[in-house]
C-alpha cells in the first residue's frame, strides 16, 4: 500500500517539473528525481541527508525515508547520501532514473 501511494504521489508530482526558465527565456531541460533511502533490511531511513556535492545544497528524507530533488539534465552531479550508523554511498545524477531505492549499509 505504502509503495502504491508512493509512486502515485510522484507521478502527480513530476508533471510541473520539466523545465526552468534561464535569465535569457530560454528553456532548460530538467527532471524530478524521487529517492527512497533504507537499510539493509528495508527499513525507511527517515532524516538521511542527500548532498550535491558540487552545489553543496542538501535534502533531508522525510518520515518515509523519501527525498525529491528537481535537476537539470545538462548536468552530471555528485550525490552523497548519509545517514547516521551508515556507510555514506555516493552516485552520479545522470545514473538517476525518476524513481531509486537506495540502501545504506551499516558501519
Amino acid at each position: 500500500m505504502k509503495r502504491s501511494l508512493y509512486i502515485i504521489t510522484a507521478l502527480i508530482l513530476s508533471f510541473g517539473a520539466f523545465a526552468i526558465d534561464d535569465k535569457n527565456g530560454a528553456k532548460e531541460a530538467s527532471k524530478t528525481v524521487f529517492i527512497k533511502v533504507t537499510d539493509t533490511h528495508g527499513e525507511e531511513l527517515a532524516g538521511a541527508k542527500v548532498v550535491l556535492t558540487e552545489t553543496g545544497k542538501e535534502y533531508i528524507a522525510d518520515f518515509n525515508g523519501q527525498i525529491q530533488i528537481t535537476i537539470k539534465t545538462t548536468e552530471t552531479l555528485t550525490l552523497k547520501v548519509q545517514s547516521i550508523g551508515f556507510n555514506e554511498i555516493s552516485i552520479k545524477t545522470n545514473e538517476l532514473s525518476t524513481f531509486n531505492d537506495l540502501s545504506l549499509t551499516p558501519l
